[in-house]
């Protein structure tokens, strides 16, 4: 059941995503620095479709952008849909798998070593975003 409340939550948002690049509120992530990924993930799709795209459903925040800029593109929806969810239930399962393979110890380290990293990357992030503009 974890696995299919994980998968099904994920494509919601991946739906919604969609949205937000079918009827334009795609701007706030190009205003807030998504532009790069955005461009990255359309170019992906134009050139090999719903099928070439599958690795970008490795990673949750990967998959946002390529659902966005589906929206974007104004792919159908159904097809994307339908592909948004294989995709997201295939990625889900072998991530759970290779979870319970190597264990939660490992697991539990990864985060208690990665947090701290992240924090500095979020900071970074942030002064760079609200730092006065240089004259």
């Amino acid at each position: 059941w974890l696995i299919a409340t994980a998968v099904s939550g994920l494509w919601v948002g991946y739906l919604f995503d969609y949205a937000l690049g079918k009827y334009g509120w795609y701007k706030l992530i190009v205003k807030y620095g998504g532009r790069p990924m955005l461009e990255r993930a359309q170019k992906q799709l134009q050139s090999r479709g719903h099928v070439g795209v599958w690795f970008w459903y490795a990673h949750p925040q990967t998959a946002n952008f390529i659902a966005t800029a589906a929206g974007v593109l104004q792919y159908k929806f159904w097809p994307f849909a339908i592909t948004a969810l294989i995709a997201q239930a295939l990625w889900g399962t072998a991530w759970a798998l290779l979870v319970n393979a190597i264990g939660l110890t490992l697991l539990d380290q990864l985060i208690q070593y990665s947090l701290p990293a992240l924090v500095l990357v979020l900071i970074i992030w942030l002064y760079r975003i609200f730092k006065a503009p240089s004259t």
